[in-house]
């Protein structure tokens, strides 16, 4: 077995994704179990209150550093 890392040279979020979708990617990509993934993004959207957003297109969120 191997690993695989993915540290990307400029933004790393894919404006054709739902917030929903890059997070089941992404737990993929980290080798979280596939019967888990659904669980453990809803986990994380709850987390971080993005439930009204998650299944937008990524490139529809806004956000401020303020």
């Amino acid at each position: 077995m191997f690993q695989v890392g993915y540290s990307p040279q400029s933004d790393a979020l894919i404006d054709e994704l739902t917030g929903r979708e890059l997070l089941s990617l992404y737990a993929c990509l980290r080798g979280v179990n596939s019967k888990s993934i659904r669980l453990s993004v809803q986990d994380l959207i709850d987390a971080l209150l993005l439930r009204s957003d998650a299944d937008q297109l990524i490139n529809t969120y806004r956000y401020s550093l303020t």
